[in-house]
């Protein structure tokens, strides 16, 4: 069932924390169908606010992509073509199998120069078929992921070459352009920061640094990652709480300028710790993480279609006279299995096939930066970095 990258070790942890971010949205979506998108969830049980705010998945992907290349990159260069070809064999089968049921799906929509604009991944802009459609709901992420993937290789070699001050610098060069972007009046902060490669970027710039801060840690700072994980939940839960009381996803502020780098930060300890507590799950438990994690793309890009469908016709039970829980029953009774299944077709008969062709991206040794410029945890060992 699992497939293998030629470029990256399996690594069930991962697995795992994809399928926590394909959940987590997941179940936002399937209350935000169900109950609504409002700002009501309660400020008194932070699990219902983590939910509500529960699109902060997003951010765990993009982090958790920006970690995934830069891991299994290390200091070899990464070749670009090669590097594009297996993302797009990664990406597109399924989103293009989507771009054709909705053309065909909606027709009185269809546009060609809005199917182009969508098929060359400019989705986040208007005019493309993204906006408003059940079927590519989720798809704006597509934009922003493979902009990254575009970057990757260059990114990967700057650093490699400059170290972790050039990651900081250009955080901060972003900061300033979307602080410029916003005070010029174009565009609202929210749209800049959450909808484009603009807001995005950090996030996958500090997932690449969890990476060297993850290959870089010896025993001792094992162990203060792994005591470190029930701070990364509570600082997660404390986030969600945040956001639901400064008004949540709608809400206009400029504080959010720096809100990606902040959430992007709290995930990647929720990463690094996590890591490190992986497998305490009882085996059974963790093979369904997997297998949940190896089905997250399909997943994202197609629960919100089963949330739509059955909750326009009805098919989502009445459980509980709590809005909250009824929605949370619903999702976990009929959401998840239904997604898992329709999600297990596409991934077995669209995804896999295709996930098969990849080949190696990987080319020679590059410059290893200075040892000080890159940021490590206390070390408490004596052993070699692992």
């Amino acid at each position: 069932m699992f497939s293998n990258s030629k470029n990256i070790a399996r690594i069930p942890a991962v697995a795992h924390l994809r399928a926590f971010a394909a959940l987590l949205v997941m179940f936002y979506h399937g209350r935000g169908t169900i109950v609504g998108y409002t700002n009501e969830a309660g400020a008194s049980n932070p699990i219902w606010n983590l939910i509500q705010e529960g699109y902060t998945g997003v951010s765990l992907f993009l982090v958790l992509s920006g970690f995934i290349f830069e891991f299994g990159a290390r200091d070899r260069s990464v070749r670009y073509w090669p590097f594009l070809r297996n993302r797009i064999l990664r990406t597109y089968p399924l989103f293009l199998f989507l771009m054709v049921v909705t053309s065909y799906g909606a027709p009185q929509r269809f546009s060609f120069s809005s199917f182009l604009q969508s098929v060359f991944l400019l989705g986040n802009l208007p005019g493309s078929n993204f906006s408003g459609d059940l079927f590519l709901n989720n798809a704006w992420t597509l934009t922003v992921e493979f902009q990254f993937y575009l970057l990757f290789p260059f990114l990967h070699g700057m650093y490699c070459r400059h170290g972790f001050k050039w990651i900081v610098a250009s955080l901060g060069l972003f900061v300033v352009v979307r602080t410029f972007v916003v005070l010029a009046g174009e565009n609202d902060v929210t749209s800049v920061c959450y909808w484009t490669i603009l807001g995005r970027l950090d996030q996958f710039l500090i997932g690449m640094v969890l990476a060297r801060v993850h290959r870089a840690t010896k025993p001792g700072g094992e162990r203060v990652l792994a005591w470190g994980f029930p701070l990364a939940v509570g600082l997660v839960l404390a986030g969600a709480e945040l956001l639901h009381r400064a008004g949540g996803f709608a809400s206009v502020a400029n504080w959010k300028l720096v809100w990606m780098d902040l959430e992007a930060l709290v995930w990647g300890l929720f990463i690094l710790s996590y890591m490190r507590v992986a497998w305490l799950w009882p085996r059974a438990i963790s093979r369904a993480l997997e297998l949940v994690g190896e089905l997250s793309y399909s997943m994202y890009l197609l629960h919100y279609v089963v949330a739509a469908v059955f909750n326009t016709n009805g098919f989502f039970p009445h459980l509980s006279d709590n809005p909250n829980w009824s929605a949370f029953l619903a999702s976990t009774l009929v959401l998840l299995p239904v997604t898992l299944v329709f999600s297990g077709l596409t991934y077995a008969l669209i995804e896999r096939p295709f996930l098969a062709l990849r080949g190696h991206y990987l080319g020679e040794l590059l410059l290893r930066p200075a040892v000080d410029s890159e940021p490590r945890l206390p070390d408490r060992g004596t052993s070699e970095p692992v």
